[in-house]
């Protein structure tokens, strides 16, 4: 398993490792720059795998902050922006959905630190 997750490593990071390059290097950076960023974000990934007690917290807490992100707060959020919602009624609960789903995504994850906590 560890050998898989070894050769795998590349495939998975590429998505970070290409938000990460976008937002902190120049396109015209060189390439010792590129290699220390993923060289330090698989290091990243390996010590917090290797040092995190309770894998089971990790899960709980991304995935209460993400699913709350993704499933209640980017759809209107998204709809808003693209202009889809033309009536001030609509467009005002869309911002309502916007709202309370920033609010469910922070219960959601103070309950799972909460949780943690006791």
């Amino acid at each position: 398993m560890s050998v898989v997750a070894f050769f795998s490593l590349p495939l998975k990071m590429f998505p970070a490792v290409t938000q990460m390059e976008r937002y902190l290097l120049r396109p015209d950076a060189p390439f010792w720059m590129r290699a220390l960023l993923c060289t330090g974000l698989a290091v990243s990934s390996a010590v917090l795998a290797a040092t995190l007690p309770d894998f089971g917290f990790l899960l709980a807490i991304v995935g209460a902050f993400c699913v709350g992100i993704i499933a209640f707060t980017l759809p209107p959020a998204m709809l808003l922006a693209l202009g889809g919602a033309r009536s001030p009624l609509s467009r005002a609960g869309h911002v309502l959905l916007l709202v309370l789903g920033g609010l469910v995504t922070v219960v959601a994850s103070a309950k799972v630190l909460q949780e943690k906590l006791r």
